[in-house]
């Protein structure tokens, strides 16, 4: 499922408890009312803290291994070495600074379209 929709239920979980709330309140019933708060309270707070989930990405298998190998032998999450390489191969697609130059700190300079330099 996407982040989207599994946002979008969760409020709408909070929204239908919001209303069982109020509905116990009104015929007073103290247990209904401290369940359906704490369902809407959970959902707010799922909501606020628990960081969307990325996109999912089916790698190939030798892919996953190089990158599985990689994060044991540096320590450094599957994630970001798949994101450093996946934007390694983007700049390279593009042909933008492929190669450091010495005494670079490897963080490439924006590129301006040809339009903006000449006018």
């Amino acid at each position: 499922m996407s982040t989207r929709v599994e946002r979008v239920l969760l409020l709408t979980i909070a929204g239908v408890a919001a209303v069982g709330l109020v509905d116990a309140a009104l015929v007073r019933e103290p247990d209904l009312v401290v369940l359906f708060a704490g369902v809407v309270v959970l959902c707010f707070v799922w909501f606020l803290l628990v960081p969307p989930s990325r996109r999912r990405l089916t790698t190939r298998a030798d892919l996953f291994a190089w990158l599985q190998a990689r994060s044991d032998l540096t320590g450094e999450p599957v994630g970001r070495i798949a994101d450093r390489a996946l934007a390694t191969y983007r700049r390279q697609l593009e042909g933008v600074g492929t190669q450091p130059q010495s005494g670079s700190t490897g963080v490439d300079a924006p590129t301006v379209p040809s339009a903006a330099r000449e006018g």
